[in-house]
């Protein structure tokens, strides 16, 4: 079995939550961004105003818990971490990709709904539903 490393515990960060808001609502100039390398393209040449249809090939499948309710996962280090919303049961949940097995599990207090997180410089970073309140750890 691999040895992993303990997740720390949950500390509130309100100036994340107001950071990632003000990025996601766009008010980030993109105008000095070049962002023709982030637009997927087609190999069948679109008329001006027709949406593009975009396949998919699936390659694999793993296991996974289904009554967690996924917001939020990102693979990191040879692991699935996992933020799950339900009223009152959130968690975040350390998981083995390969075999679905949940190594570690920190819930979140009743009061919070888990959704999105993402890792950043060896930090865990979850967003929780209407609190307006962000988690590090």
């Amino acid at each position: 079995m691999r040895r992993h490393r303990p997740l720390p515990r949950f500390h509130s960060c309100p100036r994340l939550l107001a950071t990632v808001a003000l990025i996601g609502c766009g008010c980030v100039d993109s105008r000095r961004t070049d962002t023709s390398r982030l637009i997927p393209s087609i190999a069948t040449p679109q008329k001006p105003g027709q949406v593009p249809v975009l396949g998919v090939k699936l390659v694999r499948t793993y296991p996974h818990d289904p009554q967690a309710f996924t917001q939020g996962w990102e693979y990191y280090g040879g692991y699935l971490y996992e933020s799950t919303g339900i009223a009152g049961q959130s968690t975040l949940r350390k998981v083995v990709l390969e075999t679905g097995e949940v190594i570690q599990k920190v819930s979140l207090p009743p009061e919070y709904f888990g959704e999105g997180l993402t890792i950043f410089h060896g930090k865990i970073y979850q967003l929780t539903w209407l609190s307006k309140k962000g988690f590090i750890l």
